[in-house]
């Protein structure tokens, strides 16, 4: 049965109410909105998920002492892609992450959602299959460069450059790996 206003004012005031209430409901979505993303800015990650979103120039420098100029492209949960100049990609592990340099302040503006989830096991396995040239750069400073052959749950092995020898590196142990297309 469709609602009979008694009069043109009690229709007006039923209408008022209605978008007094929607109102209402839309700013406790956006105060619960803003209190989540101040809550994930205060993290690296979410501060990394910001950039991503702007794709603007940064500076990532890490525990070896590398700084790496670029663009984040992708995030994952151990790991962060950048893309820096002549088509590189750097994988570099968060955990080896000391600073980020960027330009300007602040990053309040709203920005479209980007994908996340790929872990640096599931890059390198990625790699695998084109046997992918790459540059590892290790936690202790050390640096390897080889083609992934094999990818495990805690490890990738590397067909040394110039050699026929194989390395066997625990995924843990890796700062950052160059991708070079």
């Amino acid at each position: 049965m469709a609602h009979q206003p008694a009069s043109f004012d009690d229709e007006l005031e039923r209408l008022a109410d209605d978008a007094r209430r929607a109102e209402a409901r839309r700013a406790r979505l956006q105060r619960s909105d803003r209190a989540i993303a101040a809550g994930l800015s205060a993290t690296l990650f979410g501060t990394l998920t910001e950039l991503c979103e702007m794709q603007s120039p940064v500076l990532v420098m890490t525990r070896s002492g590398d700084h790496i100029r670029g663009a984040i492209e992708l995030l994952g949960p151990d790991v962060v892609v950048v893309r820096g100049g002549r088509a590189t990609r750097v994988l570099v592990r968060l955990s080896a992450i000391e600073a980020i340099r960027e330009p300007g302040v602040g990053h309040d503006r709203e920005l479209d959602s980007i994908s996340t989830g790929k872990t640096l096991g599931d890059h390198l396995d990625e790699m695998s299959v084109d046997k992918q040239r790459l540059a590892i750069t290790l936690a202790s400073g050390n640096r390897v460069m080889g083609a992934v052959t094999r990818v495990g749950i805690d490890q990738v092995t590397l067909h040394l450059d110039g050699e026929d020898d194989s390395l066997t590196i625990p995924l843990v142990a890796i700062d950052q790996v160059v991708v070079d297309r």
